[in-house]
């Protein structure tokens, strides 16, 4: 029996198999199984990506979970009631072992090579982070929270202790409690502003950057970036002149991580998971649900499909309950949305009613996107109201692209231009159509929607600076320019 190992940076892939080596070729036994291992950086995530995609493809069903990522593999398999192949956990979110049957599949054996792999097609320089300038945002802890480190992704616990300190420390931060989730967690946010406490009907009162972040619970990325913005707001009002006129204009509400359950759930037991953790609720209580049905045993909605829009939940990937784009029984059918819209709609003028909010954006990842509306069928821009709304999302964009170090190739449009499908029920839509937001904008953050699912929503902490960055930079220019 021959030990065949490769290694190539911090990857090792062990094969247990005979070889027989000869002129001709490589023959390679298949009477026995082969064992790969993988490691949880990202430089070794982004060289075994196919591989990965290949093992996934052999494990599971793809309607139930079309992809992979190394880093979470061993939870992810385990949540699912994975019982037909081993799963050895080595050490959480560091090595993991799979035992593959070689008869079933002979595709994964690897042949003997003394020459790693070649690297897949990177058109943005996704590889080792080494090679990047990290953009300005510095690794330091933050002064609010002790051991908190603004560069890492955060359990929700730690985020709203982090919020806290910020709001016993800063003049300028407010906590604000939009409600509770389904597992009782509340929705936590800021509000900055250097205004002392301004009545929201106030017609005095300044206008507001809504900026609500983690929706999606994989999205990890979203709330780290927003933190940030946070911490700019607030430690460099009395040093930066920029940001300054941002706090002195506006009143910020940041809420970092709109889906907390979610994000915990994501965090705990399935790192791709997007909806958030309700439970459908038993026939005689429900009068939406008039039978019983799948959704009994399914988790979650999409909570940026769950609002009032038009043509909610037509889309038939929408309306699978197991599915991690369920838009929800009804508009607004989740603790979450409905108080996100309590909140918005409280933001009125006493004597106009008009809102309050001049800028809404919805952050969430990947794919370096500046959308705007209409994200439904039914939605139709006037050519004055495209061309202020394209002029926004062109100059952010191209503010964004100036950043050395950053992702590039940002696009913006609408949805349907930049994806090809309808989204109904996303907030930005609703926010513009109901709530009387104009400049209405959901941000994917980085890296490019070309790298796919298995590095888009499992990016490395060493890419937060550069997501936050792009971030802070197209809200910048919004807030300084309109």
């Amino acid at each position: 029996m021959e030990s065949l190992y490769r290694n190539i940076e911090n990857i090792q892939v062990w094969v247990d198999e005979a070889f027989d080596n000869s002129t001709s070729g490589t023959s390679v036994s298949t009477k026995h199984e082969k064992i790969h291992t993988y490691t949880n950086e990202s430089y070794a995530r982004y060289l075994t990506a196919k591989k990965f995609f290949a093992i996934a493809r052999a494990l599971i069903q793809p309607k139930m979970f079309p992809t992979f990522v190394a880093a979470h593999l061993v939870s992810t398999l385990v949540h699912m009631g994975n019982t037909s192949h081993r799963l050895t956990q080595c050490c959480l979110n560091e090595t993991y072992c799979i035992s593959v049957d070689t008869d079933r599949y002979p595709d994964l054996l690897l042949k003997p090579s003394t020459t790693p792999p070649p690297l897949f097609h990177d058109p943005i320089g996704w590889g080792p982070p080494e090679l990047h300038t990290l953009p300005t945002f510095n690794r330091s802890k933050s002064p609010f929270l002790e051991g908190f480190y603004l560069n890492k992704f955060h359990g929700i616990d730690q985020i709203y202790r982090f919020l806290e300190a910020i709001t016993e420390s800063s003049k300028l931060a407010t906590l604000l409690n939009l409600g509770f989730t389904f597992e009782t967690r509340p929705l936590l946010g800021l509000m900055i502003t250097s205004r002392v406490r301004p009545d929201p009907r106030d017609p005095e009162a300044p206008p507001v950057v809504f900026v609500e972040c983690g929706m999606h619970a994989r999205e990890w990325t979203a709330p780290a970036a927003c933190l940030l913005v946070i911490h700019q707001l607030v430690s460099h009002y009395d040093k930066d002149t920029e940001v300054r006129r941002m706090v002195d204009d506006f009143e910020w509400r940041i809420f970092p991580v709109m889906n907390p359950d979610g994000y915990a759930y994501s965090m705990s037991v399935d790192r791709l998971w997007k909806k958030n953790r309700s439970r459908p609720r038993p026939i005689e209580q429900d009068p939406f649900q008039a039978e019983e049905t799948p959704a009994l045993n399914c988790s979650g909605v999409d909570l940026n499909r769950n609002f009032d829009t038009a043509q909610f939940c037509e889309n038939a990937n929408l309306q699978d309950p197991c599915g991690p784009d369920y838009c929800g029984r009804h508009p607004f059918s989740e603790l979450e949305t409905r108080a996100l819209r309590d909140h918005i709609l409280g933001l009125r003028r006493a004597r106009s009613r008009q809102s309050r909010i001049q800028f809404y954006f919805s952050v969430h990842s990947y794919a370096q996107l500046w959308i705007f509306p209409h994200g439904h069928r039914n939605g139709s821009l006037s050519l004055e109201e495209r061309r202020r709304l394209e002029g926004v999302s062109r100059g952010a964009v191209h503010e964004i692209s100036k950043i050395k170090g950053g992702f590039g190739q940002w696009r913006y449009g609408n949805i349907t231009q930049l994806l090809g499908y309808t989204g109904p029920g996303a907030s930005t839509d609703w926010a513009f159509d109901s709530a009387g937001v104009f400049y209405s904008f959901a941000i994917e953050l980085g890296p490019h929607s070309s790298v796919g699912e298995a590095f888009g929503y499992t990016v490395s902490e060493q890419q937060i600076p550069r997501s936050a960055t792009e971030l802070w930079i197209g809200l910048k220019y919004c807030t300084l320019n309109y």
